[in-house]
């Protein structure tokens, strides 16, 4: 049976974009829309979106010919639509990325941090993650803290809370 090129093409795309979202160990896929961001200004829009998904890369297109570029899926980008006054125009469409499972640890309240970091490092292999005491970063498991595991403990280094995932906005 012959295929056409245009199927054969449509095919590679569909294999190379599904190739390139294995998550990694330990994390898990997360989806995220925002309808309230509608006919807000463009740089307000993509502010409000970094506080919620740190380096999140956006794509802008003019509601005058946007139609004419595919809205296929992106991993990790935002699609914005924008009138000629940088306002966005069309709902930014759903946003899918990652975060770390912090299920697959579980009950790590009340443990010392390092048996948790050992935990997590299994778990969650290439996880960064940083333990506060008093509000004071007191250990790091990488030299940059962006998008990072937070753990907080007490005088005893025990852990006080579950951990949280914390996205760090990067100005470019």
């Amino acid at each position: 049976m012959k295929l056409n090129n245009s199927l054969l093409l449509t095919l590679s795309c569909f294999a190379c974009i599904f190739a390139m979202i294995v998550l990694p160990d330990g994390y898990k896929s997360v989806g995220k829309s925002w309808p309230e961001l509608l006919n807000k200004p463009m740089e307000e829009v993509k502010q409000a979106i970094l506080k919620e998904i740190a380096n999140v890369q956006f794509v802008v297109h003019n509601v005058d010919n946007y139609k004419m570029y595919p809205s296929e899926f992106w991993f990790k980008k935002v699609r914005l639509v924008v009138n000629g006054s940088n306002v966005v125009v069309e709902e930014p469409p759903n946003f899918c990325g990652m975060e770390p499972d912090f299920s697959l640890v579980g009950g790590i309240v009340g443990q010392k941090y390092k048996t948790v970091l050992d935990t997590l490092h299994e778990k969650i292999p290439t996880l960064k993650v940083s333990v506060f005491k008093n509000g004071e970063k007191i250990h790091s498991t990488s030299a940059d803290d962006v998008d990072y595991a937070r753990l907080d403990v007490d005088s005893t280094e025990k852990v006080m809370k579950e951990a949280t995932y914390v996205r760090v906005v990067v100005d470019a």
